[in-house]
């Protein structure tokens, strides 16, 4: 699900979790209940066919080229 679309797409350091690739992680906490809100959602239409639909598993951390970019824990200093 994610080597063969990156060489399909030529995409350079992605698809694989090893040395010298870009971490692109999601980690999905499958005992999560959600509801789908569109307002909510990371996207430019802010609307989905799905919305009010209950769902088991959230996403509770997304990293992008090695950075959190959506989860985690805000860390003091």
């Amino acid at each position: 699900m994610t080597t063969a679309p990156a060489k399909i797409f030529n995409l350079i350091n992605k698809g694989e979790l090893k040395q010298g690739f870009d971490a692109d992680i999601t980690i999905i906490d499958l005992e999560k209940e959600n509801i789908i809100e569109g307002n909510k959602l990371f996207t430019k239409a802010k609307w989905s066919p799905f919305s009010g639909m209950k769902t088991k598993g959230k996403a509770v951390v997304t990293i992008v080229n090695g950075r959190v970019v959506y989860g985690g824990k805000k860390r003091r200093r």
